[in-house]
């Protein structure tokens, strides 16, 4: 069989070659038609590629929009919570000043001490209670006390006071009370106790409290602690008379809203220039 077609071929020698030919020519043919196919699935891979990659690019840039937005609005929450904050601080300060313009305020004032001794030993410190404010204070409970002691430091008493006697209610229409509180038993004057008030070896104070409630429904309180300075000036044309006069003293919270300023202690009253001391400290 094979050598009737190699006879075949050697015979038609021409046709043989004819026919590789053509085979050439269709092989080249199909190489370049699949090269044309797969160059198409390439260009419509790529372009498959940049249609998700813009696709993505456009996911991106709405993502990057949302965090935008969501952080305008968080600051714009914010900002709110802020003016929101500010506003309350600023109405519970208008509240507030509304309130201190309005409401009561009750403060001592003192009268110059009378050291002159009545021969029965009976002498009272005297003071005025005074209301400020347009509206009405409701005592809750008051008390005062004088005594002599033998530092310039009071001794601490928390123990019962005297009532000051003040009314039920203090208005705007009668604000002021004039009062006195004798002295202790233990304290009565005497001729030799009031040599040594004179003489600075002895020290009168004076202490008390006033608790009330104001208009709006707030417990306050008044507190006062007080020093009878004497000083070494001789008072102009009274012979032998030392100038003095109440200065307040005590620690932190012995003197509340009848003297806003710091209060000082007694003995940096009495050393303050010389003996005679300016105790006023802030507004009283």
């Amino acid at each position: 069989m094979w050598h009737a077609i190699a006879d075949w071929l050697q015979k038609y020698e021409s046709i043989a070659i004819w026919l590789e030919g053509v085979a050439l020519v269709l092989i080249l043919f199909l190489d370049w038609r699949e090269y044309r196919r797969q160059g198409k699935e390439r260009a419509e891979q790529h372009k498959e590629s940049a249609d998700q990659l813009a696709i993505m690019q456009s996911q991106a840039d709405a993502t990057r929009e949302n965090a935008m937005r969501a952080k305008e609005g968080a600051d714009a929450a914010k900002a709110n919570a802020e003016a929101a904050k500010l506003n309350a601080v600023a109405s519970a300060a208008m509240l507030e000043l509304i309130v201190n313009k309005e409401r009561a305020r009750i403060r001592v004032e003192m009268k110059p001490l009378d050291l002159t001794f009545t021969g029965i030993g009976v002498n009272a410190v005297e003071y005025t209670v005074r209301l400020y404010g347009t509206s009405e204070a409701r005592v809750l409970e008051s008390g005062a006390e004088v005594s002599v002691d033998s530092s310039l430091e009071p001794d601490n008493r928390n123990g019962y006071m005297m009532p000051a006697g003040l009314p039920e209610v203090l208005t705007p229409v009668n604000p002021v009370h004039e009062k006195s509180t004798f002295f202790m038993s233990a304290s009565s004057l005497n001729p030799v106790l009031v040599d040594r008030i004179r003489e600075r070896k002895a020290f009168v104070h004076f202490r008390g409290f006033i608790k009330y409630r104001d208009v709006f429904d707030k417990e306050r309180e008044t507190k006062f602690l007080y020093l009878w300075n004497v000083t070494e000036w001789v008072v102009i044309g009274k012979q032998g008379e030392l100038y003095s006069y109440w200065a307040k003293c005590g620690k932190e919270g012995d003197n509340i809203e009848c003297c806003p300023g710091r209060a000082v202690s007694c003995l940096t009253q009495f050393k303050s220039f010389g003996t005679l001391t300016i105790c006023r400290v802030g507004s009283w």
